[in-house]
This record gives structure tokens, C-alpha cells and sequence, in this order.
């Protein structure tokens, strides 16, 4: 289960990361229709953004495999996190979808089988 939650968060991460590259080169398609306008003149806020999510994403995968509890916890967050505002982010919020379906169910799974112990 570790290894499937941790594969869906670093695919999802270096998505997310990709964002970098909008910023470095300020290039972007015309053809890019988000919901809201604000997110089609701004592109690179919305990458900002992107990459934040994606470096919290990073630090989740390092906890999980280090078996810890906040590790688990901050994949929990990060996908309730992305289910919130993925709307915004229509049409390309339906990949965001995909990949925090598995990270959420499967931490709550774990999460109920008492799988990660706590630290003291």
C-alpha cells in the first residue's frame, strides 16, 4: 500500500513541479481556458501554486516512507486539499482528480488500520 500511495504522490508532485518551467520561460498556449479568468491571465500564479503543492507533496512521500504518522497525515490534507480546488482549475483539475483519488482513499485506509505508530 506504501509503495502505491507513494507512486501516485511523486507522479502527481513532478506534475505539479512542472509549473516551473511556465514561469522560467513564460510560455503559454492561447488555447488555455481554466474556469475562471482570472486563472487564464495570471498563468503564473496558477503555477505557483502548482509547485507549492507539489514540494508539500514531496515532503508527504518522504514521511510515508519513513513510516511516519504526519507523513500520512499531510497526503490526507494535500488531497482534500486538491478535491477542493480542482474545480478551479477545469478542465485540467480532472488529472488532479485522478491522481488524489488513490492518495485519499488509501490513506484513510491506512490511517484506520493503525499502520503508522506514533513517534514519541
Amino acid at each position: 500500500m506504501k509503495i502505491i500511495i507513494t507512486f501516485f504522490l511523486s507522479v502527481h508532485a513532478l506534475l505539479e513541479l512542472s509549473g516551473i518551467f511556465i514561469i522560467l520561460f513564460q510560455q503559454v498556449s492561447h488555447n488555455t481556458i481554466f474556469y475562471f479568468e482570472m486563472l487564464n491571465k495570471n498563468p503564473a500564479v496558477t503555477a505557483i501554486f502548482g509547485i507549492c503543492a507539489g514540494i508539500i507533496r514531496l515532503i508527504s512521500v518522504y514521511g510515508i516512507l519513513k513510516n511516519t504518522l504526519w507523513g500520512l497525515k499531510m497526503s490526507l490534507y494535500i488531497s482534500m486539499v486538491t478535491f477542493m480546488t480542482l474545480t478551479f482549475y477545469l478542465p485540467y483539475g480532472a488529472i488532479d482528480a485522478v491522481l488524489a483519488t488513490p492518495v485519499f482513499i488509501i490513506s484513510v485506509i491506512l490511517g484506520n488500520k493503525n499502520a503508522y505508530k506514533v513517534k514519541k
